[in-house]
Order: structure tokens, then sequence, then C-alpha cells
């Protein structure tokens, strides 16, 4: 739906002259990838308004998007699985949320210190639709260590206050990123040892 939608976009700013039509190819992805984002906010906007969690889920959003730009990981080979996956994500966040109440701040804690050293040691982890160049990873690495750091000394101040929503949001949003990360990474060593098996 979403590539039958960005077709048909693009050739309407086709037959506007508002792009050539050698051009059309990347406007069709980028078109995608808009829509596909756009999908997933509208979904997560509608749950939120549901379960009445606008805040956290502003922060989710905020503190996960922003840190997986940068960190890299797992990315799904269809818009579907994307908006799937991206939806489980914050679905267990909202579970997880409902369900911990007193264990929050203690989960919150284990979590986000099994996640930051693999964010520190991996990122940035490319995706095979966008390789990076050498200096794009060292910037990329700086700015994803940053950002974990940042999100570490906010998770510390807001595990101070009584309500630690705020802190088991942050170190979520820390966790999801790591997981993903750690994807690929799995993924390639298993390809590596079956290629390794299939040589002897």
């Amino acid at each position: 739906m979403v590539k039958f939608w960005a077709e048909e976009l693009s050739l309407r700013l086709v037959a506007n002259n508002i792009i050539t039509i050698d051009k059309r190819k990347f406007y069709i992805y980028g078109i995608e990838l808009l829509l596909n984002d756009l999908f997933i906010f509208l979904a997560i906007t509608v749950i939120a308004m549901m379960t009445k969690t606008i805040l956290i889920s502003i922060l989710f959003v905020g503190c996960f998007c922003v840190l997986r730009a940068f960190a890299g990981g797992y990315h799904c080979k269809s818009y579907r699985c994307c908006f799937h996956v991206t939806l489980l994500n914050y679905s267990l966040l909202l579970l997880l949320h409902f369900i911990l109440t007193d264990w929050k701040l203690i989960v919150g804690v284990i979590i986000i210190i099994l996640s930051i050293p693999v964010i520190w040691l991996f990122s940035p982890v490319e995706s095979v639709n966008n390789p990076l160049e050498e200096k794009e990873r060292i910037k990329y690495k700086s700015i994803s260590r940053v950002l974990t750091v940042i999100l570490f000394i906010l998770f510390t101040i807001s595990a101070a206050f009584p309500n630690n929503e705020i802190a088991f949001v942050i170190a979520w949003s820390v966790f999801a990123t790591a997981f993903l990360m750690l994807l690929p990474i799995i993924n390639e060593k298993r390809r590596r040892m079956a290629n390794d098996e299939t040589r002897t």
C-alpha cells in the first residue's frame, strides 16, 4: 500500500512538472519512507490517546528515533514489517509500563546498564540500504555515544523522582535501540559460521 501511494504521488509530481521522470525513483523511495513514518506516528498517537499515555509516548518516540538514527541496527525488508516491529516495540513498552508499577526503576536500571555498552562498542550498525563512509561512521559513533551519555544523565535525574515513568521510558528506548543493533550482528555471525561449515 505504501509503495502504491508513493508511486501515485510521484506520478502526479511528474505530471505537474514538479520533478523530472528520471528522478522519480528517488522521490518514490523518499515518499515511501515518509508515508511509512507517518503511518507509524499516527498509530502510536491513536494508541497513546486511547491508553492516556501521551507524555511517555512522545518521550519514547523522541528518544528512540533520535538515538536509533545514529546508532543504526536492524531494518525490516518491508514497510509492513517495519510498521509491525515498531508497534510491537511500543506495545511492549506500554505493557511493561502498566504491569511493572513498583519494579519500573529496578528493571530500568538493569536494562540501561546492559544496553549502554552495546551502543558504545558497536554503533553505528550499518544498513545494507544505507552504507556509511569512514567519516560518517566516526561521526555517527561520536553522536550516538554523546546521546547515550545524555540519556543516561536524564535517566539518573528522573530516577530521583517518586514517579519512575520517565526513567523507565528512557531506559526502554536505549534498550530497544541496543537490541535492534545486536540483531544484524548476530545474523552476520551466524551467516559466517554457516559459510565456514559449508567450506569444511
